[in-house]
């Protein structure tokens, strides 16, 4: 921030940089660069019926982004969530009880919507079991319906990649249940 807002204009901070955008054809001055990226890595347990219990009751078991430039997100390897390329902001959802997978216009909705199936902000639906099928992978994975089988494991990776110099944003809600560890240790009557 010291190094691009360094000056004081009408009682506000301002910057003495030429700022243009990237995208531009004539590139004479300086621009900002607001490229960024994420990855988000995480094992997770279907819980049953893609429902699990939180303080406030029962929840539909979910991942949630919005936001603008390169979005993808694998589940076991199968590309689950595509919102690549350069665009304006988008949300991505997958619904973990019933298996649906919606993409629509977040710059309609200002964020995550609450009903990501309305019409009038959706762009695409499918499901998981549509795209493992499309991936060849389909019959790797147990399925209820369209969605994971009860007490299956599963990997979430994501990767996030802001390449603008404006409108930059990101939304990100999972509710994913993680693992459940145990382990089984005998014990002799020595101790060992």
């Amino acid at each position: 921030a010291s190094q691009v807002f360094d000056t004081i204009k009408d009682g506000k901070l301002a910057n003495s940089e030429n700022i243009q955008s990237s995208n531009l054809t004539n590139k004479t001055g300086s621009y900002m660069n607001h490229h960024l990226g994420m990855t988000v890595d995480v094992d997770f347990r279907q819980p049953a019926n893609g429902v699990i219990n939180t303080g406030k009751g029962q929840q539909n078991m979910s991942f949630q982004f919005s936001g603008d430039d390169d979005v993808w997100v694998f589940i076991d390897g199968v590309l689950v969530l595509d919102l690549g390329g350069i665009h304006s902001e988008l949300y991505g959802t997958i619904d973990f009880a019933t298996g649906d997978v919606y993409i629509g216009r977040s710059f309609t909705t200002h964020g995550i919507p609450d009903n990501p199936a309305a019409p009038e902000h959706m762009v695409n639906h499918t499901t998981l079991k549509e795209l493992y099928e499309i991936a060849g992978k389909a019959d790797k994975m147990q399925w209820t319906g369209d969605t994971y089988a009860s007490n299956t494991s599963h990997t979430l990776k994501m990767f996030y990649l802001e390449r603008g110099n404006y409108d930059s944003s990101i939304a990100l809600r999972f509710n994913l249940q993680p693992l459940l560890y145990q382990q089984l240790r005998k014990v002799d009557q020595n101790g060992r």
